[in-house]
């Protein structure tokens, strides 16, 4: 990781640690992920691929690119160039524009945007080399968090006419954007606000929780509430006032939401409390155990256990039925990373992988926060990708079919970002 990543969202050191074990080869030279995939052959594996949609590469010469689910018809963004730090390419939400950030020389930092056939790029200067950036759901506007050095992460908004505008800042920097996109759920430093994007306003949404992403789901904000003993996960109005609590846990806690906002997938990290927690014996609501992944109905708390392993990130398919997750475990004497499908009833699993460094430090370390605003998923819910390998010869990115099969390595790559809309492929 490189320290201006490691500054930047900060992930807890136990879930890093986890990951950084998962993708180290025991016994070997000390490699937490594998090396850039543009050392390695491109020629990979390509088939026909039915998958609607399109790819949204960045490779390891900071190029980025477009392309269709096998790998076929690719459309140049950005053009190798290793003297050009490119980060956080960003489909919009009708998969017709991408945007990312550039750090060129003399330190000068830009934001473009793109046609994602290749035409009508634009760019603007930019105050900060963004981390992470998420378009508002209507489409007219980025927000964008990252900085220029090793201080305080800025929070700015990027709007149509190019003006990119700082409305707050601090460390650590999470935010979810309103439903109706004139404004964020931000919690910076600790704080949990609102923000008007155009900075006239702010207004604080008390929480209690140990709790380090808020977010929208249906008409309500997801937010962590203090108990004597661990805490209560509660959805909230946007003053803060508590709507219902649906569970208790011991933080941190990490979670992500369905389209719907109808299910949770939720998973309390562990902590010295979880011991105390799991003691209870009587309690107005139920406990989840740490280290375990679960699937909780927002409608009435109803709660179903999905796995036991060690498990590092998840994101549910766009139509919110199938619940796909990593978890960590032995694989051929290595430490891997292995994708599995969870559809309600069954579980599917696929092929160990190790991560490369890029998906792994970078996007599966803040995966809560990036499943708000990407999609591993096809968008009809039938393939899945990832960046990674089984081995230093095979990196790059690949393909994975839900109904099972090998993956496919398509391209090389640092990691992959499926299309957000049905576009033509």
């Amino acid at each position: 990781m490189t320290t201006r990543r490691g500054q930047a969202l900060r992930a807890p050191i136990a879930l890093l640690a986890v990951l950084l074990t998962a993708c180290t080869a025991t016994g070997e030279p000390d490699r937490d992920t594998l090396p850039d995939a543009a050392t390695i052959a491109t020629e990979g594996s390509v088939v026909e691929d039915t998958s609607p949609g399109r790819l949204l590469v960045l490779g390891a010469e900071n190029e980025i690119s477009t392309m269709r689910p096998d790998g076929s018809d690719a459309v140049i963004l950005a053009v190798p160039d290793p003297s050009i730090e490119r980060t956080q390419p960003s489909w919009s939400p009708d998969g017709s524009r991408v945007a990312w950030t550039e750090r060129r020389s003399g330190n000068e930092t830009f934001l473009l945007v793109a046609d994602s056939d290749g035409g009508d790029v634009t760019e603007w200067p930019s105050p900060l080399l963004a981390v992470y950036i998420a378009w508002s759901p209507d489409g007219k506007h980025l927000a964008l968090t990252g900085s220029q050095d090793m201080g305080d992460l800025l929070l700015a908004i990027a709007g149509p006419d190019g003006e990119i505008r700082v409305i707050d800042q601090g460390a650590p920097v999470y935010f979810d954007w309103a439903p109706d996109g004139t404004e964020l759920l931000a919690r910076v430093s600790g704080r949990f606000e609102y923000l008007a994007i155009d900075g006239s306003r702010r207004e604080t949404v008390p929480a209690t929780g140990e709790f380090r992403l808020g977010a929208h789901v249906g008409a309500s904000v997801l937010l962590g509430n203090e108990r004597e003993v661990g805490e209560a996960l509660a959805l909230a109005n946007r003053q803060g006032e508590i709507e219902r609590e649906l569970l208790r846990y011991a933080a941190p806690m990490a979670y992500v939401a369905d389209d719907t906002g109808s299910r949770l997938a939720v998973m309390s990290r562990g902590s010295p409390e979880s011991q105390e927690l799991s003691q209870i014996e009587e309690t107005d609501l139920p406990i989840i155990d740490a280290e375990r992944l679960f699937v909780v109905e927002t409608s009435d708390g109803a709660l179903e256990e999905v796995s036991r392993a060690r498990n590092i990130a998840w994101f549910w398919s766009p139509d919110g039925r199938n619940l796909l997750y990593s978890t960590v475990g032995a694989a051929d004497g290595f430490e891997r990373l292995q994708w599995h499908v969870w559809d309600g009833d069954e579980t599917k699993s696929y092929r160990p992988f190790s991560p490369t460094g890029l998906f792994g430090r970078d996007y599966l370390a803040y995966f809560d926060q990036f499943a708000l605003s990407i999609s591993l998923w096809a968008p009809d819910g039938s393939a899945f990708t990832y960046a990674g390998g089984s081995s230093l010869e095979d990196a790059g990115i690949w393909v994975q079919k839900v109904e099972g099969g090998d993956p496919v390595r398509v391209s090389a790559g640092e990691v992959a970002i499926w299309s957000p809309a049905m576009i033509r492929p």
